[in-house]
């Protein structure tokens, strides 16, 4: 598995078969202001959005504009499954449906593992900083990485 950083919170997780990016701030500004720093570079955004592309998992964890690029996820093809963190935020939900995400495409998963593609992923959550600090575990047969995010805090 090939790991490629994009930028802020985003990776690229790339096999032979498919691609899995992370928290994706490609496009749109956040919070009303805020721009990525330094841009992703234009090779990897056509990467992850050629029409030759194996995008196949974006893993979102958590709904903060620099994380969740509603102009991004509205380009994605009916393919692509969305994860996201089991959480009681419906807002979560309701805003990556707003941007053409397909019911059947978003899984949530949780501490337990789910089988997306080829990855194995689980969301670990202590819930004592806030109710949106997810650890997530993405792994493949042969690597297993930990994606944190914002979090900063040691656990």
């Amino acid at each position: 598995m090939k790991l490629t950083h994009v930028n802020h919170s985003s990776f690229i997780y790339e096999t032979n078969e498919e691609l899995l990016l992370t928290d994706p701030w490609i496009f749109s500004n956040a919070f009303q202001g805020w721009s990525q720093y330094p841009y992703p570079h234009s090779n990897l955004v056509k990467k992850i959005i050629s029409r030759s592309s194996n995008l196949s998992i974006v893993v979102i964890s958590h709904a903060h504009d620099d994380h969740l690029d509603d102009i991004f996820l509205s380009k994605l093809t009916d393919n692509v499954k969305v994860v996201i963190p089991k959480t009681n935020n419906k807002g979560f939900i309701r805003r990556v449906l707003k941007n053409g995400i397909k019911e059947k495409n978003i899984i949530e998963v949780d501490e337990n593992i789910k089988k997306v593609g080829g990855f194995s992923i689980s969301a670990i959550f202590d819930g004592s900083l806030s109710s949106e600090d997810f650890v997530f575990l993405i792994s493949n047969n042969s690597y297993l990485t930990v994606h944190s995010n914002d979090n900063w805090r040691e656990y």
